[in-house]
């Protein structure tokens, strides 16, 4: 399937992992704790109904299983479900944004490889 774009929203950097886990958000207008849908490398889906736009930049802090203070990055949000420019990307029932980890997240990326595994990781590329 395409996106907006016309990329394939089936060619992702990086893995995505279902997982229900909680996490703390903070932009200048929304302050919440919510839980992701899903997780990988590059980002997360947080499920919610307050929803920031599309490039608002935020504090994410991760709390996986092991790890009481959790993980703390910032991130920018890169897409949410209302978007109308997104009509053909596949739809759920949960309401959300999708939120791209910065450049700084290396100590969440590493938790998550640590708590994941191989499944975080990106597929060796065939040619």
């Amino acid at each position: 399937m395409a996106n907006a774009s016309g990329g394939s929203w089936t060619k992702r950097r990086f893995p995505r992992v279902p997982v229900n886990t909680r996490v703390q958000y903070t932009s200048e207008h929304i302050d919440i704790t919510e839980e992701t849908r899903d997780v990988s490398l590059g980002g997360l889906f947080l499920n919610t109904g307050l929803l920031d736009p599309v490039g608002t930049t935020a504090r994410i802090q991760l709390y996986l299983p092991g790890r009481e203070d959790g993980y703390q990055a910032s991130g920018v949000v890169r897409w949410t479900t209302l978007d109308p420019k997104l009509s053909e990307r596949p739809q759920d029932d949960r309401t959300g944004m999708g939120v791209e980890f910065a450049i700084n997240a290396d100590d969440l990326r590493q938790g998550l490889i640590e708590y994941f595994g191989h499944r975080v990781l990106p597929k060796p590329e065939v040619d």
